[in-house]
């Protein structure tokens, strides 16, 4: 397995190198980098075995790499790439639809969780809600929608819909909730003083 990981990075990593991916400014390696740390640790933490942990790994991996195609859908393009790769490198029916199943936990709204791996997999996606650098994370995801989405946010509609993120959402695993909640409910914190500084400013 560790092989094939290897494999699977390298092939990941050249593919959010080619110049397709210059203004993707949030759903990037670097999101992918920190979406397989994160799936990585949780799942060591939650005392998973080392094949599942890889399993994880690989569909962290892949879980974005179908947003080239476009937004809407791209979990099952996703999906499709890491079975072509994953085929293609003899890998059995039950790993690929293991794979399969993890990305798709990663779908907006999805909740028919099955396992404690598909937790872990959204748990990570989600990760950075819960650790410093989130308003960066913010910032870039809100670039990132008004070109490739033109979904553009005044300062206080963009902290709005930050509160509203942060205060819905419910991390699933218990290592990701006693990993992150401590600090996503500070970045919570900091966006409410930041609407209330911004909506003092119109006043003035």
């Amino acid at each position: 397995m560790s092989v094939l990981l290897q494999k699977v990075e390298d092939f990941v990593t050249k593919q959010y190198s080619r110049s397709v991916w210059i203004d993707f400014d949030y759903h990037n390696l670097e999101h992918t980098l920190n979406v397989v740390k994160e799936a990585r640790d949780l799942a060591i933490r939650s005392n998973l075995p080392n094949n599942k942990v890889a399993t994880i790994e690989i569909a962290a991996w892949f879980h974005d790499l179908g947003y080239e195609y476009g937004v809407e859908g791209h979990e099952l393009k996703s999906f499709e790439l890491a079975k072509k790769f994953l085929s293609k490198e003899g890998a059995t029916l039950l790993l690929i639809e293991e794979v399969g199943n993890l990305i798709k936990a990663t779908s907006i709204g999805f909740e028919r969780f099955q396992s404690l791996s598909q937790k872990i997999m959204r748990d990570a996606d989600l990760s950075n809600a819960g650790l410093k650098g989130f308003k960066k994370c913010s910032n870039a995801l809100r670039k990132e929608w008004a070109t490739k989405m033109n979904q553009e946010y005044s300062d206080i509609g963009w902290a709005n819909l930050q509160i509203h993120y942060l205060s819905n959402l419910n991390y699933l695993s218990e290592s990701a909730i006693d990993k992150y909640s401590k600090r996503k409910r500070k970045n919570l914190k900091k966006y409410k003083k930041r609407l209330l500084k911004k909506q003092r400013e119109l006043v003035l």
